[in-house]
This record gives structure tokens, sequence and C-alpha cells, in this order.
């Protein structure tokens, strides 16, 4: 790929209220994917604002921008052409590109499809011991909190796998995974055990 940076960055909040309410709800799920593994002080930020940024509150919607700006600028800025820290960004994608594709790529917007995944990876590292039960139960009341469905929808586990060995980020038929750790922490996981990869998709299906 090629890596041109931009002149100026123009962001026109009111621009947000033009969106269908799924197109919304499908944007706040990759901001919970950046306060999962970037920002602890984000996530509680809205878990405490939730019934407003659903109601699109303009106040709570610009800090939000302001603060996922703040993040993806300071990764950028350390690891401009993806070789490192800003795989951090890849958290649920995996998973859920592996879901778009499942779904012919309109089955699901993308958003929705990386809540999913990041269900699926919130699954996996608690199998792994990255994260603890709470860690998981605030991350699922938070979807809920936000009207953002995070249920993986029922294709066979072993499809969705198979798709994942697709991914981009895999490695000589090896996957390579974002999961939550400490709030606003990473682990990187190379070639997950299939089984326990297995488990968490059909947790995250809610099996």
């Amino acid at each position: 790929g090629a890596f041109h940076q931009p002149r100026l960055v123009v962001i026109d909040p009111d621009t947000l209220s033009t969106l269908e309410d799924r197109e919304y709800r499908s944007g706040l799920g990759e901001v919970v994917k950046y306060a999962i593994v970037c920002d602890e002080q984000l996530f509680e930020y809205l878990e405490i604002n939730a019934e407003r940024l659903s109601q699109r509150d303009s106040v709570c919607i610009a800090e939000v921008i302001y603060r996922c700006c703040k993040i993806k600028a300071a990764i950028v800025e350390q690891d401009e052409t993806e070789t490192g820290l800003r795989a951090v960004l890849n958290l649920g994608h995996t998973f859920g590109h592996a879901i778009e594709k499942l779904g012919g790529y309109e089955s699901w917007r993308h958003g929705e499809a990386v809540a999913m995944g990041t269900m699926a990876a919130a699954y996996l590292a608690l199998d792994y011991g990255y994260i603890i039960e709470q860690q998981l139960e605030r991350i699922v009341k938070l979807y809920k909190s936000l009207n953002i469905d995070c249920l993986m929808p029922a294709f066979a586990p072993e499809d969705i796998y198979n798709n994942m060995l697709n991914d981009k980020k895999t490695h000589q038929n090896r996957l390579r995974l974002i999961l939550p750790a400490k709030w606003g922490e990473y682990v990187m996981l190379e070639a997950p055990d299939k089984g326990r990869v297995l488990q968490a998709i059909s947790s995250a299906q809610g099996n």
C-alpha cells in the first residue's frame, strides 16, 4: 500500500445527523474498540454517557471524536506504515471480516461486525487469562447500553475460522489476533489454539 499524509483533516460532527441509526451505532462500535485497548478513561466516559450518546448529544459526540482522534494520531505517529503498534486498531477485525464475508458484505455494517469480533476476541482473551470476567461483563454491558448488537450470527464456527485464515493479518496460514488485556492494553497472540478460537466464537454466538 501507499501512505500519503493529508494536509488538512476536516471533522464536522453535524454530518452525523444525516446518518440512520444503524450507521451511527456502527460507528460507535469502532469507538468501543478504541476504548477497550487504548484508553480506560474513554471506556468509563462511554459507560457514563451511553444514553446521551445514543441520543446523539452533540457535546458527548464532540468529546468522543476528540479523544479518538488523539488516540489514532498518537498511534499513527509512532507507526505510520502499520508495522507494529498500529495493529492494536485491528481488535475484532479478523473475526469481523470473516462475518462480513460470510454475510456477502451486505448483512452487517463494518462496525457491527467489529463489535461481534471484539466480543469473540474478549472471550478468547478471558480463556487465555488476559482479562478477567468483570472486564468481559463491562464490555457486554456497554454494547447493550449503546444499543449495539454484538451477538455473533449462527454461522458454523468452523466456517468463521476458515474465513479468518484468509485475513491479510494471517501469516503463513497462522492466525495473528489482537486481544484485549488490562484496560487500555492489548496482546498480539500468534497462532492461537484452534479449539480455543472455535470455543470463543461459540461463546460470542451465545452458546
